[in-house]
């Protein structure tokens, strides 16, 4: 049975509402059909009224018991009137769950089918990336840092906090409607899909590019005698990872999207244009890595007529070292008809940049629109364990870090978005694709899907069509 939702709340949030509602509940095998506020409230059992303090429906809420009730409030209406930062002493929490735009009206009798707090701004405020808005700090690269976050503040960067917003609401529903409401099935049958995926930053590196390259990283580097043997081969033979992560993946049952860069020496375009004709002919997924100046000079659309020479069926991209301000690139790829984007994480630890375990699309506060670039955020990347500028991790914990948070969020459901480097692979080669293999065993071990960018983005665009 259909979920009817009311919003009876100002012009001047109603699209931030109308795009919350229809990116939150996505998940749910149920169709939350928005409804007129002026029509009558007769008919479907099931209601989620959204409405002011003020609204008229609220003096009915005691007698409407089977009506759920959330409160946009005028102090809400104030905060997003203007770009600025989140009190974090204006939050209510629920199970250790920090909850954004909790109700102040004492008035209002908060009980059994009356939220505690505002559940669509909360959402909105995270899916939307609102705060980056109102960030002025940038690091060397021009990229917002993760302390300047509320995430960063909170320490819930690595919490999928809509996800636990939305198991808030499931708490309300199942208490008021008696029973569960199923979520949708990913590609694979289950509720969780891995999109894995690779940077092909470098193709190979002469011999005194990668010397620097092992002096930089030495403090990685095992010291023993085979890891030794095996980096001095490396000097010759790095494009092997090509065919040993592509052996490793079919083994597994696996396949991934491989984003590649739009110039590459001369020396290199060959085995660029076969990589991706071997790969296309796999199965595999094949994606556009943005120029890291593209983005901020304002030249996607020359950068991607430049990799269109390599590939032309793409859809989707990933920006070089994340440089991209979130504004401005949607606006990009928007206007240069990307139907994804596989770039939203900060690089400085794993996590959510947005919140939000499923794929789900921007809302342009400027213009008051929603973006048609879906984002598939990316959570987990191999840079961000062993980099000396993040965690800076030995291999040994970056492993321990990477099942750990594998392990604490798999059951949230959705999208796992993880990244590894093709050039991750040149240093402790063995300990490193040992690693990897481990890790798509895990995934094999528990029946999820591990697959590429492209199909989970037309999963999400089929299963859309049919509301």
């Amino acid at each position: 049975m259909p979920v009817d939702i009311i919003l009876d709340i100002p012009n001047s949030f109603l699209k931030e509402a109308k795009y919350t509602v229809e990116n939150i509940l996505y998940p749910f095998n149920e169709k939350f059909v928005v409804i007129d506020k002026t029509l009558s409230l007769e008919g479907n059992v099931r209601k989620i009224i959204y409405c002011t303090e003020n609204s008229v429906h609220l003096n009915s809420a005691q007698n409407n018991k089977n009506n759920l009730y959330v409160i946009l409030e005028d102090s809400s209406l104030v905060f997003f009137s203007r770009f600025q930062t989140y009190d974090s002493k204006e939050i209510l929490y629920i199970k250790n769950v920090p909850c954004l735009f909790p109700l102040k009206q004492k008035r209002i009798d908060i009980g059994r089918n009356v939220l505690s707090f505002d559940i669509f701004a909360a959402s909105f405020f995270f899916l939307s990336c609102w705060q980056e808005y109102s960030v002025s700090d940038r690091d060397k690269k021009g990229r917002i840092p993760l302390k300047k976050t509320l995430q960063y503040e909170l320490d819930i960067i690595r919490l999928p906090i809509v996800n636990e917003y939305l198991r808030i609401l499931e708490g309300y529903m199942e208490r008021l409607w008696g029973d569960r409401i199923p979520s949708k099935s990913l590609p694979g049958g289950g509720g969780t899909y891995v999109a894995l995926s690779h940077d092909i930053c470098r193709v190979d590196l002469p011999f005194k590019e990668y010397f620097k390259h092992s002096l930089r990283n030495r403090r990685y580097i095992e010291m023993n005698f085979s890891n030794l043997i095996d980096m001095a081969k490396n000097t010759w033979s790095k494009k092997k990872y090509f065919k040993i992560i592509k052996d490793i993946e079919r083994k597994h049952g696996a396949v991934s999207s491989f984003f590649f860069l739009s110039d590459y020496p001369t020396e290199h375009r060959l085995f660029v244009d076969g990589a991706i004709n071997s790969l296309e002919e796999s199965g595999f997924g094949i994606g556009h890595h943005i120029s890291d100046k593209s983005v901020f000079a304002k030249e996607l659309g020359s950068d991607k007529a430049r990799f269109e020479n390599f590939n032309s069926a793409f859809i989707g991209e990933r920006v070089h070292t994340l440089r991209f301000d979130v504004h401005s690139l949607f606006l990009q790829l928007e206007e240069n008809s990307y139907d994804y984007d596989n770039s939203l994480l900060f690089a400085e630890n794993l996590g959510y940049r947005t919140g939000f375990s499923y794929p789900h699309y921007l809302f342009d506060p400027v213009n008051k629109k929603t973006f048609n670039t879906l984002a598939l955020p990316l959570n987990i990347m191999d840079g961000t364990l062993v980099d000396g500028k993040y965690l800076g991790l030995d291999d040994g914990n970056a492993e321990q870090e990477l099942f750990q948070f594998v392990d604490n969020n798999i059951n949230y459901g959705g999208v796992l978005s993880i990244l590894f480097h093709l050039n991750f692979f040149w240093i402790n080669s063995k300990r490193r694709v040992a690693i990897y293999e481990r890790l798509l065993n895990y995934f094999n071990e528990r029946n999820i899907k591990v697959g590429t960018c492209e199909e989970i983005y037309y999963w999400h665009k089929d299963a859309r069509s049919m509301y």
